[in-house]
Protein backbone atom coordinates (compact mmCIF):
# COMPACT_ATOMS: atom_id res chain seq x y z
CA UNK A 1 0.00 0.00 0.00
CA UNK A 2 1.14 3.26 -0.30
CA UNK A 3 -0.51 5.74 1.95
CA UNK A 4 -0.13 9.53 2.05
CA UNK A 5 -1.37 12.19 4.26
CA UNK A 6 -0.37 15.62 3.07
CA UNK A 7 0.09 18.96 4.63
CA UNK A 8 -2.76 21.32 5.01
CA UNK A 9 -0.83 24.35 4.83
CA UNK A 10 2.45 25.94 3.18
CA UNK A 11 5.87 23.59 2.26
CA UNK A 12 7.71 23.52 5.65
CA UNK A 13 10.48 25.86 4.89
CA UNK A 14 9.19 28.20 3.43
CA UNK A 15 6.53 28.90 6.24
CA UNK A 16 9.75 30.66 8.00
CA UNK A 17 12.39 29.75 10.72
CA UNK A 18 11.85 30.10 14.71
CA UNK A 19 13.22 33.62 15.45
CA UNK A 20 13.86 32.69 19.30
CA UNK A 21 16.99 34.37 20.65
CA UNK A 22 19.62 32.18 22.22
CA UNK A 23 18.01 32.70 25.73
CA UNK A 24 14.70 31.33 24.74
CA UNK A 25 16.21 28.56 23.64
CA UNK A 26 14.75 25.20 25.46
CA UNK A 27 16.57 24.21 27.79
CA UNK A 28 17.12 19.91 26.55
CA UNK A 29 16.71 19.26 31.01
CA UNK A 30 13.52 20.31 31.22
CA UNK A 31 12.26 17.50 29.45
CA UNK A 32 11.03 19.72 27.00
CA UNK A 33 10.40 19.00 23.22
CA UNK A 34 12.27 21.95 21.34
CA UNK A 35 9.41 24.34 19.60
CA UNK A 36 10.00 22.90 15.88
CA UNK A 37 9.02 20.88 13.10
CA UNK A 38 9.93 17.47 13.64
CA UNK A 39 10.98 15.22 11.01
CA UNK A 40 10.47 11.60 11.25
CA UNK A 41 11.81 8.66 8.55
CA UNK A 42 11.56 4.84 8.18
CA UNK A 43 11.87 2.52 5.59
CA UNK A 44 9.80 4.02 2.67
CA UNK A 45 7.94 6.11 4.93
CA UNK A 46 8.43 10.14 5.98
CA UNK A 47 7.00 12.31 8.37
CA UNK A 48 7.10 16.17 8.68
CA UNK A 49 5.16 17.62 11.83
CA UNK A 50 5.83 21.62 11.61
CA UNK A 51 3.86 24.21 13.72
CA UNK A 52 4.81 26.94 11.67
CA UNK A 53 2.97 25.30 8.43
CA UNK A 54 0.06 24.08 11.16
CA UNK A 55 0.47 20.79 9.24
CA UNK A 56 1.37 17.01 9.77
CA UNK A 57 2.81 15.38 6.47
CA UNK A 58 3.03 10.95 6.70
CA UNK A 59 4.11 9.45 3.73
CA UNK A 60 4.16 6.02 2.88
CA UNK A 61 5.49 4.63 -0.36
CA UNK A 62 5.73 0.91 -1.09
CA UNK A 63 4.52 0.71 -4.51
CA UNK A 64 0.84 0.78 -4.39
CA UNK A 65 -2.34 3.13 -4.87
CA UNK A 66 -1.85 6.61 -2.82
CA UNK A 67 -4.11 7.06 0.55
CA UNK A 68 -4.56 10.64 1.66
CA UNK A 69 -5.72 12.83 4.47
CA UNK A 70 -4.42 15.67 5.79
CA UNK A 71 -4.38 16.91 9.36
CA UNK A 72 -3.25 19.94 11.50
CA UNK A 73 -0.23 20.29 13.92
CA UNK A 74 -1.04 19.54 17.73
CA UNK A 75 1.52 19.83 20.37
CA UNK A 76 3.40 16.95 21.71
CA UNK A 77 2.79 15.74 24.97
CA UNK A 78 5.32 14.02 26.95
CA UNK A 79 5.63 10.76 28.01
CA UNK A 80 7.52 8.36 29.91
CA UNK A 81 10.86 8.37 28.19
CA UNK A 82 9.83 11.06 25.45
CA UNK A 83 6.46 12.70 23.66
CA UNK A 84 3.81 11.75 22.01
CA UNK A 85 1.93 13.39 18.63
CA UNK A 86 -1.55 12.58 18.04
CA UNK A 87 -3.61 14.37 15.06
CA UNK A 88 -6.41 12.99 13.43
CA UNK A 89 -5.81 9.24 12.71
CA UNK A 90 -1.80 9.78 13.01
CA UNK A 91 0.30 8.99 16.34
CA UNK A 92 4.18 9.62 16.28
CA UNK A 93 5.56 8.41 19.64
CA UNK A 94 9.12 9.57 20.25
CA UNK A 95 12.02 8.38 22.69
CA UNK A 96 14.95 9.84 23.51
CA UNK A 97 17.50 7.88 22.29
CA UNK A 98 20.15 7.37 19.91
CA UNK A 99 18.67 5.93 16.50
CA UNK A 100 19.96 5.21 13.16
CA UNK A 101 17.58 4.96 9.67
CA UNK A 102 19.60 4.83 5.78
CA UNK A 103 22.72 5.34 7.21
CA UNK A 104 21.77 8.82 8.97
CA UNK A 105 21.97 8.91 13.10
CA UNK A 106 19.24 11.13 14.76
CA UNK A 107 18.65 11.47 18.28
CA UNK A 108 15.07 10.15 18.75
CA UNK A 109 13.58 6.96 18.20
CA UNK A 110 9.82 7.56 16.27
CA UNK A 111 7.06 4.94 15.74
CA UNK A 112 4.05 6.30 13.63
CA UNK A 113 0.77 4.64 14.46
CA UNK A 114 -1.53 4.71 11.17
CA UNK A 115 -4.28 2.77 9.63
CA UNK A 116 -3.81 -0.12 12.28
CA UNK A 117 -0.10 -0.16 11.39
CA UNK A 118 3.23 0.48 13.56
CA UNK A 119 5.93 2.08 11.41
CA UNK A 120 9.55 2.33 13.13
CA UNK A 121 11.99 4.84 12.46
CA UNK A 122 13.91 7.82 13.70
CA UNK A 123 13.06 11.40 13.72
CA UNK A 124 14.93 14.88 14.94
CA UNK A 125 13.65 18.44 15.18
CA UNK A 126 14.39 20.31 12.03
CA UNK A 127 17.68 22.42 12.61
CA UNK A 128 16.44 26.10 12.05
CA UNK A 129 14.21 25.72 15.55
CA UNK A 130 17.57 27.45 16.81
CA UNK A 131 18.45 29.39 14.11
CA UNK A 132 18.55 33.16 15.89
CA UNK A 133 20.86 31.27 18.49
CA UNK A 134 23.42 30.05 15.63
CA UNK A 135 23.85 32.93 14.30
CA UNK A 136 27.26 34.00 15.68
CA UNK A 137 28.63 30.42 14.44
CA UNK A 138 26.82 31.10 11.00
CA UNK A 139 28.34 34.15 10.51
CA UNK A 140 31.64 33.04 11.76
CA UNK A 141 31.67 30.08 8.86
CA UNK A 142 30.57 32.79 5.85
CA UNK A 143 33.20 35.13 6.72
CA UNK A 144 35.99 32.68 6.26
CA UNK A 145 33.77 32.39 2.35
CA UNK A 146 31.33 35.15 1.77
CA UNK A 147 30.25 34.73 -1.41
CA UNK A 148 28.49 31.23 -0.14
CA UNK A 149 25.79 31.97 1.99
CA UNK A 150 23.23 29.93 1.79
CA UNK A 151 23.10 27.19 4.89
CA UNK A 152 21.43 23.67 4.78
CA UNK A 153 22.44 22.71 8.09
CA UNK A 154 23.74 24.29 11.73
CA UNK A 155 23.68 22.29 14.79
CA UNK A 156 25.78 20.77 17.74
CA UNK A 157 27.66 17.87 17.02
CA UNK A 158 28.46 14.94 19.64
CA UNK A 159 31.73 16.52 20.32
CA UNK A 160 29.99 19.49 21.61
CA UNK A 161 31.36 21.68 19.02
CA UNK A 162 28.65 23.05 16.54
CA UNK A 163 28.99 21.94 12.70
CA UNK A 164 27.15 24.54 10.35
CA UNK A 165 27.08 23.57 6.23
CA UNK A 166 27.00 25.77 3.18
CA UNK A 167 26.22 25.79 -0.48
CA UNK A 168 26.16 28.52 -3.35
CA UNK A 169 28.10 26.76 -6.14
CA UNK A 170 30.66 25.43 -4.07
CA UNK A 171 29.80 23.39 -0.61
CA UNK A 172 32.00 23.72 2.81
CA UNK A 173 32.22 22.43 6.23
CA UNK A 174 32.62 24.55 9.09
CA UNK A 175 32.90 23.55 12.91
CA UNK A 176 32.93 26.28 15.24
CA UNK A 177 32.95 26.54 19.25
CA UNK A 178 29.70 27.23 20.52
CA UNK A 179 29.27 30.74 22.39
CA UNK A 180 28.53 34.36 21.16
CA UNK A 181 31.96 34.81 20.19
CA UNK A 182 32.86 31.20 18.13
CA UNK A 183 36.46 30.17 17.19
CA UNK A 184 36.56 28.69 13.71
CA UNK A 185 38.43 25.31 14.13
CA UNK A 186 37.65 23.43 10.62
CA UNK A 187 36.72 24.64 7.18
CA UNK A 188 36.39 22.38 4.19
CA UNK A 189 34.92 21.13 1.50
CA UNK A 190 31.47 19.68 2.49
CA UNK A 191 32.09 15.79 3.79
CA UNK A 192 30.16 13.66 1.35
CA UNK A 193 29.98 10.97 3.79
CA UNK A 194 29.16 12.52 6.93
CA UNK A 195 25.03 12.13 7.05
CA UNK A 196 23.21 14.67 9.38
CA UNK A 197 20.03 13.97 10.27
CA UNK A 198 17.40 17.23 8.89
CA UNK A 199 20.33 18.40 6.47
CA UNK A 200 18.60 20.26 3.73
CA UNK A 201 15.06 19.57 5.16
CA UNK A 202 15.65 23.41 5.73
CA UNK A 203 17.24 26.07 3.63
CA UNK A 204 18.28 29.33 5.03
CA UNK A 205 19.98 32.60 2.72
CA UNK A 206 22.00 34.90 5.07
CA UNK A 207 21.64 38.85 4.20
CA UNK A 208 22.08 41.10 3.24
CA UNK A 209 21.02 41.14 -0.44
CA UNK A 210 17.46 41.09 -2.65
CA UNK A 211 14.91 38.25 -2.01
CA UNK A 212 16.28 35.12 -3.04
CA UNK A 213 13.20 34.49 -4.32
CA UNK A 214 13.30 35.32 -7.53
CA UNK A 215 10.47 34.65 -10.07
CA UNK A 216 9.54 31.55 -7.87
CA UNK A 217 7.87 33.42 -5.13
CA UNK A 218 8.75 36.08 -1.87
CA UNK A 219 11.03 34.17 0.52
CA UNK A 220 9.81 34.18 3.92
CA UNK A 221 12.30 37.06 5.75
CA UNK A 222 13.85 36.26 9.25
CA UNK A 223 14.01 38.87 11.29
CA UNK A 224 16.51 39.39 14.75
CA UNK A 225 14.79 40.18 18.40
CA UNK A 226 15.68 43.84 17.01
CA UNK A 227 13.88 43.35 14.13
CA UNK A 228 17.05 43.64 11.87
CA UNK A 229 16.69 41.57 8.61
CA UNK A 230 18.90 38.39 9.24
CA UNK A 231 17.97 36.65 5.89
CA UNK A 232 15.30 34.30 4.42
CA UNK A 233 14.36 31.01 4.31
CA UNK A 234 13.80 29.21 0.97
CA UNK A 235 12.02 26.09 -0.13
CA UNK A 236 14.00 23.06 -0.34
CA UNK A 237 11.64 21.69 -3.07
CA UNK A 238 12.34 24.50 -5.29
CA UNK A 239 9.90 26.82 -7.65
Amino acid sequence: MRAMILAAACLLAACGASTESSDDVPDPNERALPYGAIIAAGENWTLNADPGAQAVSFIVDDGAEPVEAADVWTPPQTTEGGYRLTTGEITLDLIEEACTTDGIPYPMRATVSYGGQAYPGCAAVRWDYQLIALMPQIDACIARSPEVRWVTYAGRQGDGNMLVRLSGGDAFDCTVTPGNMPEVISFGPRSETLAVATDHAALFVRGPGDNPGGLCYDAPEVRGADGALLGWMMDPMGC
